[in-house]
């Protein structure tokens, strides 16, 4: 036992719960311990002296009330697995582990507390009866990944730290109110059915603070002209319309403007497609067909504008899915060279979009 790494078990209906016999803290070797769905397990014991844990999976202990504080400061746990954990009202401890990247505490209906591990990547809350969160979530500035799925009572969200990269929350339906951005990063946004949240005008101070962001980091490169760097942010939500501030509106798959100017454009290229009523619950892929007309030839590109996986499947209501390219679309199209030929002709090219959605081994238009 004393080498033992890997430890997995069942806790039968007719124990007591308890596993102060197991002596967890002799286990040194110990390196994971996976006791999902022991529904009897009420409390986990003393795991001070197992310093080589990485990771423990407590997923369906549904009567687990206390973990011992001790496991949470180990100083090489990675992991840590407490979904459906329906009784469990606490997760602290005065001395925070500083290796814990991986936190699920998914439909954990009754947490009211959860202690601040710095280096926490990847936080998932699906389920969770939280009505915000906590002020300091912002300096968790490793934080890649934040779930937020099903949190119905969430009503405000505050400062995120600037590491996020993905946002979810889907159902929140009681969400009233996001952060502004507080720095230019490559963003993954879902805000599926929150039926309380102006999405479009929230997506709209958005854009402005990366608009804003971008200059100011061009500006300290003593950059000119276009941002070359591609970042790219993702937007998923329940609607059926294409915001009034959209300079370029139509129905229908496919929308044809005029080209001005491209620098105009503010070195970025926004599009927008709303899906009526789709089912799907796999992976949406949004592509585009951009042709370009300069008076002379005809050229054509293709690029995929979305990829998103895990679409809701409800199939209730309209979808809108847009993405932000900074710089992307006139990139792609050679901005340098439409400016010239907008100068030698006097003419404004035409730019056309059509958009095609496929899944699977489906594929619509």
């Amino acid at each position: 036992m004393h080498k033992l790494r890997f430890l997995k078990l069942y806790i039968p209906h007719e124990s007591d719960g308890r596993l102060n016999k197991l002596q967890l803290l002799n286990l040194v070797n110990l390196e994971e311990v996976d006791l999902t769905d022991s529904q009897k397990l009420v409390e986990l014991p003393d795991s001070s002296k197992a310093d080589n844990l990485k990771s423990v999976h407590l997923s369906g202990c549904r009567s687990l009330r206390h973990i011992h504080p001790s496991l949470l400061s180990l100083g090489k746990l990675k992991l840590l697995d407490i979904l459906k954990c329906a009784k469990l009202e606490r997760l602290e401890t005065k001395m925070h582990s500083k290796s814990l990247k991986h936190l699920y505490i998914k439909s954990c209906t009754s947490l009211s507390y959860v202690s601040h591990f710095s280096s926490l990547q990847k936080l998932l809350l699906d389920g969770s009866p939280v009505e915000t969160l906590p002020m300091s979530i912002k300096h968790l500035t490793e934080l890649k990944t934040l779930s937020l799925k099903g949190c119905k009572m969430l009503q405000y969200l505050p400062e995120l730290p600037s590491s996020i990269r993905h946002l979810t929350a889907l159902d929140c339906i009681m969400l009233s109110n996001i952060p502004r951005l507080q720095e230019e990063k490559c963003i993954n946004i879902s805000f599926h059915n929150c039926m309380k949240l102006d999405v479009a005008n929230c997506i709209y101070w958005y854009l402005k603070d990366i608009r804003k962001l971008a200059y100011v980091r061009e500006s300290r490169r003593g950059g000119k002209g276009v941002v070359r760097r591609i970042d790219f942010l993702k937007i998923c939500y329940l609607d059926y319309r294409v915001p009034e501030w959209f300079m370029h509106r139509t129905k229908g798959t496919s929308i044809t403007f005029e080209v001005s100017s491209p620098s105009s454009y503010g070195f970025s290229s926004l599009l927008w497609v709303v899906l009526p009523k789709y089912s799907l619950d796999y992976e949406l892929d949004i592509k585009c067909r951009c042709y370009l007309e300069d008076g002379i030839n005809m050229h054509k590109y293709s690029f995929g504008i979305l990829f998103l996986n895990h679409i809701p499947a409800e199939g209730c209501s309209d979808h809108v899915y847009m993405a932000y390219n900074y710089g992307g679309i006139f990139d792609v199209i050679k901005l340098d060279r439409l400016n010239n030929k907008i100068a030698s002709s006097g003419k404004h090219p035409k730019l056309t979009f059509e958009f095609f959605v496929s899944s699977g081994d489906t594929r619509s238009k």
